[in-house]
């Protein structure tokens, strides 16, 4: 009982993992033409708010309506591994651009600044039942 008490003592002395509030401010999906089959380019808008400096959003998910995403089957896939790579996707796998902005709040700096940051969308393997699965890789900033 004694060994029992010291181990739920210990547990609740040692700190807790702070827990990330990353919050959705702002969701939309605009596709450049409301044509049946018009192929159109989709814009998403996603922003977020962070409870501290040190938050993060590393992954993002949109499932997007039927008709507007092309036949994935039409462009060479990659995997998610493959896209985490220093080598990343084949060329054959591009199948967009993305430009996210970002604005970070430097120490010394007066006030938030804007960054455009642009990269490329690839067609990656999809997993389970998803009809098409898409990765961005967006370029790091050299300040």
């Amino acid at each position: 009982m004694i060994a029992l008490l010291a181990v739920v003592l210990a547990l609740v002395a040692l700190p807790s993992s702070a827990v990330a509030a990353v919050t959705v401010t702002e969701f939309e999906v605009e596709p450049s033409s409301l044509q049946a089959g018009g192929h159109p380019s989709v814009t998403i808008t996603q922003s977020f708010q962070y409870s501290s400096a040190t938050d993060d959003a590393k992954d993002t998910f949109v499932r997007l309506a039927p008709g507007l995403l092309g036949n994935p089957q039409n462009a060479a896939q990659c995997t998610s591994e493959q896209l985490r790579t220093t080598a990343g996707c084949p060329a054959a796998a591009k199948v967009g651009s993305v430009e996210a902005t970002a604005r970070p709040i430097l120490a010394g700096l007066p006030g938030p600044m804007t960054l455009a940051v642009p990269g490329t969308v690839y067609n990656l393997r999809p997993k389970g039942g998803e009809p098409a699965r898409l990765g961005l890789e967006l370029q790091a900033w050299a300040g």
